[in-house]
Order: C-alpha cells, then structure tokens, then sequence
C-alpha cells in the first residue's frame, strides 16, 4: 500500500521563515522536509539550488512556484537579516520583462530529495554599475504553497509563504 503525505505549506513554512531570522546558518525544517542552500558555478555564471530532503520513509508533496520558485538574493552582511543588495526576482521584474510563473507540484519520495535551482546569473549583473567587488553573502529564496491543477494551465497558485536559506558567502568581481 502506498501512502503519500500532502503537507500543508503555510504554517509549516511561516514557522521556518521566522526561525530562520535570528539563525542564517541553520538548516531549515518544515516537517518532513529538510532544506539546504548552495550557489554553484554554472557555464552562464553562478546559480542559486535549494535540496529538498524528506526525512521520512512515506511520500510527501510540496507545491511551489515552477522555474520562478526559487530566487537569489545578495546581502552584505552575513546575517542576512537586512535588505538585499539584489533580489533576482525584482531584476526578474524590472530588467528581465517578469518571469512567467508556472506553478509546478512534485511528489518526493521517502529519503529522497529534489533539487529545484535559479536561472544562471552573471556576477557583473548581480554588481551592476553601484556595487563594489568584494564579499558578498548568498541566500535563496523558495515560494511556496498550493497549486490549484483544476483551474487552466499554467496553474494556478497560492503562495502561501517564502522560505529564505542562506547559501554561504560568494566573491564577486566584475
């Protein structure tokens, strides 16, 4: 018999989202699943992932935000607890025409894990023409919630949270 466990985002996450302020360096947990961020060299520059393990022996599903799920963020202090120096997903909006959401729903099996990343980003864009180089600090950024797959595609989503993970420290140079 198989047995699959739907786990309802919203508590569960908002609860993350506030441990996660005072402790940047903390794994995230949100019930079953364990959270852990990274930035990662790619052939376009660097790239934001975020691993998803569920801990238990039973499958469980979590709903987010498709190819817009997961964002990178840039601080300048380690804490991470002050207003980023970029948010991927406002230059998204602002400079990239907006990102398409395609809400997407993955059911993880039991001990395994799932790897959702950020579109690549060249270090140049994310230090634009008014941020030194030097020692930055990385997080990623994962919107949750519900995806509704009665309405017509794309699906429909309701966001009901977004967790931040902090992703360790990055030099940038132009």
């Amino acid at each position: 018999m198989r047995r699959s466990l739907v786990v309802q985002v919203t508590a569960l996450f908002l609860i993350v989202a506030w441990s996660m302020k005072g402790s940047a360096q903390a794994t995230p947990t949100a019930g079953p699943l364990m959270f852990k961020g990274a930035t990662e060299p790619s052939v376009a520059g660097l790239t934001g992932v975020i691993d998803v393990t569920n801990q238990t022996r039973h499958e469980v599903t979590i709903g987010y935000a498709g190819m817009c799920a997961v964002t990178l963020l840039v601080f300048r202090d380690s804490t991470l607890s002050k207003t980023p120096v970029w948010d991927q997903g406002r230059w998204w909006n602002t400079r990239a025409g907006g990102c398409k959401w395609f809400p997407d729903q993955r059911a993880i099996a039991g001990g395994s894990h799932l790897r959702i990343g950020t579109s690549s980003v060249q270090p140049s864009v994310i230090l634009g023409d008014s941020l030194p180089s030097g020692t930055y600090y990385a997080a990623v950024r994962l919107m949750v919630g519900r995806v509704e797959p009665a309405s017509p595609v794309p699906y429909r989503m309701t966001v009901d949270s977004s967790l931040v993970i902090s992703a360790g420290a990055l030099q940038l140079t132009r």
